[in-house]
Formats: C-alpha cells, structure tokens, sequence
C-alpha cells in the first residue's frame, strides 16, 4: 500500500513541528545540566539571548531607571549634608 503524494505532503507541517519540538526539548535539557554545574556555554548562551532579544519594555524600563538614579542622588545629596542639629 503506497501513501498519495498529497497525504505525505499534508503530513510534512506536523513531522516538521514534532522534529523542531523534539530539537528544542533537548537543547532545553542541555541547557538546563549545564545550568546546573554553572558550565561557561550556558552563561553565553543566556548572555548572548539577552543581547539579540528585543526588549519589549524599552521606554518603562528607561524610566525606571532614570527614576531610580533620581531617588538615589537625592538620598546621598541628603546623607552628605552637615547635619546642623548640634550646632
């Protein structure tokens, strides 16, 4: 019994979907010991998604921070000041 050409060609998005998922299940698992032991190709690997990714918070992420060194400056401007209650 031969499978028509068209069912092979039907069936070939899902074989291609279960090999990419069998792929990144096993790299994820690789990963995941390497992770474990602290290995150097897991830390570059992160290092390197985190440098490709875009960050979808670009302009709340800025915001943040501009916020955050606002209320750092102003914490130390008011630490170095002269305390003038012993005076």
């Amino acid at each position: 019994m031969e499978f028509p050409i068209e069912l092979m060609v039907a069936f070939v998005p899902w074989i291609t979907f279960l090999v990419f998922s069998v792929l990144i299940t096993m790299l994820g698992k690789v990963l995941l010991s390497w992770a474990k032991y602290r290995r150097a190709g897991a830390i570059i690997f992160g290092v390197l998604v985190q440098m490709l990714t875009p960050d979808p918070y670009v302009q709340r992420t800025i915001e943040t921070m501009v916020i955050e060194k606002k209320v750092v400056k102003k914490h130390q401007e008011e630490s170095s000041e002269p305390s003038r209650e012993n005076v």
